[in-house]
């Protein structure tokens, strides 16, 4: 079996390919540091090329709206395959009163819009009955990475951020054991202990 993720070196994105590598599949990987680009759409378009012959597709880097740019290309070309494409879309979007903070310079709004159009595009697909790839749309919380600050405003509202290596093999063991078609996962985060 065959994989390529997006955003593979860092965060979730680098606990999807150990946890795929573990279980003996082949990952490529595409990331700035290694030359892949999403914003631009000559690389987009390479990633969708170079990926052809995998059997899953990670939608996990976020730029702007390239993310959602990159499922549209992904899903015009594998739309009558047997792939999986899962897109790592954001809690954020149920969240209109989020504070803003670094990872987000154009405020928290902008970051769940660019979000939302992920998971409209997704919708989108869903509407095509004769395709026979799988899309599924997961929207995590706080995750603990380098991107989201664990901070004490987290701390007041009593809310963990989820590690980043359960939650990748939560969500692979959940969509490629999946005896059905399974379209979201939406995964929030524990309450602390009392």
């Amino acid at each position: 079996m065959k994989a390529a993720i997006t955003g593979h070196t860092k965060g979730l994105g680098k606990s999807f390919l150990t946890h795929l590598e573990s279980k003996g599949y082949q990952v490529l990987g595409f990331s700035r540091s290694n030359g892949y680009n999403i914003e631009e759409i000559a690389t987009q378009k390479k990633i969708i090329d170079v990926s052809q012959d995998c059997d899953i597709f990670i939608n996990n880097a976020h730029h702007g709206f390239s993310q959602t740019e990159l499922f549209s290309r992904a899903w015009n070309q594998w739309k009558n395959t047997a792939k999986i494409i899962i897109s790592i879309s954001s809690i954020s979007v149920y969240l209109p009163n989020a504070l803003s903070g670094p990872q987000h310079p154009l405020g928290h709004s902008h970051y769940a819009a660019e979000k939302t159009g992920l998971d409209h595009a997704h919708y989108w697909a869903w509407q095509d009955a004769e395709a026979s790839a799988q899309s599924v749309l997961v929207r995590p919380g706080l995750i603990d990475t380098s991107r989201v600050k664990w901070t004490t405003a987290n701390a007041a509202n009593m809310k963990e951020p989820m590690e980043p290596e359960k939650l990748a093999a939560y969500i692979l063991n959940t969509i490629i054991d999946c005896p059905y078609l399974l379209r979201e996962i939406t995964v929030w985060h524990r309450k602390k202990d009392a």
